[in-house]
C-alpha cells in the first residue's frame, strides 16, 4: 500500500474528509515538503507535494568521499535550528503551566509551536500548538518515539511535525552490537501536519527500517519532479 493510500485511509478513519484536508493545505501552499534522512552510509531525500500529501522518494544516494558530507551537514543544520528553537523560547509572548524549553513563530505571528524538553540536551516528546492573542492552547502532540524537527507552511496554514520512533535490530550481528555498546538502531520517520485553526491533525509514514539515521525538513517552492 503506497504512503498516499494509507494516509488517505487513515483521513476516512479518523473522519477528515476532503474539507477537513482543503483546510490543512490550501492550494495556496502548493509546494514540497522535504525530508532529509541520512546515515552514515545513504543519504535519501523524501518529497511529500502539497496539497495532494503526495508522497515518495527523489534521491537515494551513496556517501561520497571528496564531497560535503551529508551526514556532518544534516547534523549541523539540526543543531543550529534546535539552538534557533531553544532561543525562541525566551521570546514566548504569555503564560504557560510549564517552562517552554522550545518555540517555533508561524510566520503569520499569530501562533507558536512550543515543547518543554531542552532541544539542545533532551529528546523532544510533547509539543502544544498555542494562540498568540489569548494564549490558548488549541492542539496538543504527545509522540510515540522523539520529535526530530517542526516547519511552518509559508502561509501559516499548517505546521509540519517529522517524528520518528526506533527498535533494535534482533538480528544475530543486531543483537552482538547491542552487547558490544554499539546498538543498531531503526527508525521509522513520520511526518504530522496541525492545523492552527482547528484541533485537526494528519499523520502519515514516511519510511521505515532505516538505520541509525539523522533527520530534517525542509520546505521547497519548486515545480513538481517527474517519477
Amino acid at each position: 500500500m503506497s504512503i498516499t493510500t494509507r494516509f488517505i485511509a487513515w483521513l476516512l478513519m479518523s473522519g477528515l474528509g476532503a474539507t477537513s484536508l482543503a483546510r490543512v493545505v490550501s492550494a495556496d501552499s502548493a509546494g514540497w515538503l522535504s525530508v532529509r534522512i541520512v546515515n552514515h552510509q545513504q543519504a535519501n531525500l523524501y518529497r511529500i507535494s502539497l496539497p495532494t500529501m503526495e508522497s515518495f522518494l527523489v534521491a537515494d544516494e551513496l556517501r561520497k568521499s571528496g564531497t560535503i558530507d551529508p551526514l556532518a551537514k544534516i547534523i549541523q543544520d539540526v543543531k543550529a535550528k534546535r539552538a534557533s528553537r531553544r532561543n525562541a523560547a525566551a521570546g514566548f509572548e504569555g503564560t504557560h503551566s510549564q517552562p517552554i524549553r522550545w518555540a517555533d513563530v508561524s510566520p503569520d505571528k499569530k501562533y507558536t509551536l512550543v515543547g518543554f524538553e531542552d532541544p539542545v540536551f533532551e529528546s523532544m516528546t510533547t509539543a502544544q500548538l498555542v494562540r498568540k492573542s489569548d494564549g490558548q492552547v488549541v492542539s496538543s502532540v504527545e509522540v510515540e518515539g522523539i520529535i526530530r524537527g517542526s516547519l511552518w507552511l509559508p502561509d501559516s496554514s499548517a505546521v509540519a511535525i517529522l517524528e520518528s520512533t526506533e527498535r533494535m535490530r534482533k538480528t544475530p550481528y543486531g543483537l552482538l552490537a547491542a552487547l558490544s555498546g554499539h546498538p543498531i538502531r531503526l527508525q521509522t520517520f513520520y511526518l504530522r501536519l496541525l492545523v492552527p485553526t482547528s484541533a485537526e491533525q494528519a499523520r502519515i509514514e514516511v519510511t521505515g527500517g532505516v538505520e541509525n539515521a539523522t533527520a530534517d525538513l525542509e520546505w521547497k517552492l519548486e515545480a513538481p519532479i517527474d517519477k
